[in-house]
């Protein structure tokens, strides 16, 4: 099975990445990258290459601690099949944008049912008084609640653009994700399915 569409890289190309000359070169990940680098040996993005018996990462990606917290890395890493325990994706979306919607959010919600409750305990009672008191309430959620709400809304479509979608590759000694920003999708999905097809063989 061979399904890689990097122009450059082929069986012959790829023996002189793996560790033993015969493994069988099944998908790959970056592909311009690696046409780069097996051009003119340079890397501007990190790749993966996969094998009947490894995973091959080369160049920048990242790696995910105990804390599920992102952090860069240049390391090049050989991964093996036996030891992988899943490959899929993850969605990650930042606490810097998160923090700020929600509390813009709950500070809204309390001013409204603040001003709400002020009315309710502070109206006389009677039916013009229940009116006018519905009046004012109204009059505030249109003058102040819809500002607010149109504030969390933007906050929250905030947070929503700042999702980023990551490919993470898990293991016994850890994660290596890579973001999908960078890389296209046809060649993501590929790999994706050539790596749970592989891994699915291997662990039946």
């Amino acid at each position: 099975m061979s399904i890689q569409k990097s122009k450059l890289l082929t069986q012959e190309t790829a023996s002189n990445i793996f560790i033993i000359e015969n493994e069988q070169l099944l998908a790959s990940f970056g592909n311009d990258s690696i046409d780069n680098y097996l051009s003119n040996g340079t890397l501007y993005k990190g790749f993966m290459i996969m094998s009947d018996k490894r995973i091959y990462v080369k160049g920048n990606h990242l790696v995910v601690d105990t804390n599920d917290k992102l952090s860069e890395s240049n390391e090049d890493k050989v991964i093996e099949l036996t030891d992988v325990r899943d490959i899929k994706f993850k969605e990650r979306r930042p606490l810097s944008t998160f923090i700020p919607a929600m509390t813009i959010t709950l500070i809204s919600i309390t001013v409204i049912l603040l001003y709400i409750a002020y009315n309710i305990v502070n109206y006389p009672l009677g039916v013009i008084y229940f009116v006018n008191m519905l009046l004012d309430i109204s009059g505030f959620l249109i003058i102040a609640g819809a500002p607010l709400a149109l504030i969390s809304l933007f906050f929250w479509w905030r947070h929503k653009r700042s999702t980023r979608n990551y490919l993470e590759i898990i293991h016994k000694n850890g994660v290596v994700s890579f973001s999908t920003i960078h890389y296209s999708s046809d060649e993501t999905k590929i790999f994706v399915i050539a790596s749970q097809s592989v891994l699915e063989e291997i662990n039946t």
